[in-house]
């Protein structure tokens, strides 16, 4: 959980959006050369906004094992206000998005669900 936390800190407070731009022409490049350029940008940097969070109530499953789904929504909304504000703030080369907020909080909901599938009830 703590390498978790240390590489969305490092790729969310980076002082430019460089690394997750970067990290969406990358993948949107693997998957133009594989066919399927049909995808957008905007579609690969939403689902890879969903994948970041799908880790924070997945694995953190494991430290809070009562929480129900609408525990890990409310932290990953949370947590995602929190970065957009940390972001508009002190990051100039950053800018808010209510499109990662929604992606973010998706993500968290989607590690809930895998969670329960995996864990049982």
């Amino acid at each position: 959980m703590a390498l978790y936390l240390m590489i969305v800190a490092l790729i969310v407070f980076w002082p430019t959006a460089d690394v997750a731009s970067g990290s969406v022409a990358g993948i949107w490049s693997l998957l133009s050369a594989w066919g399927l350029g049909w995808i957008s940008p905007t579609a690969v940097e939403f689902v890879t906004n969903v994948l970041l969070f799908v880790p924070l109530s997945f694995l953190g499953h494991t430290f809070l094992p009562h929480w129900r789904w609408q525990n890990w929504l409310l932290a990953g909304l949370a947590a995602t206000i929190l970065i957009e504000l940390l972001q508009m703030i002190f990051l100039s080369g950053r800018s808010a998005q209510v499109f990662d907020l929604v992606a973010n909080t998706l993500g968290a909901l989607v590690g809930y669900w895998l969670v329960r599938r995996v864990a049982g009830p």
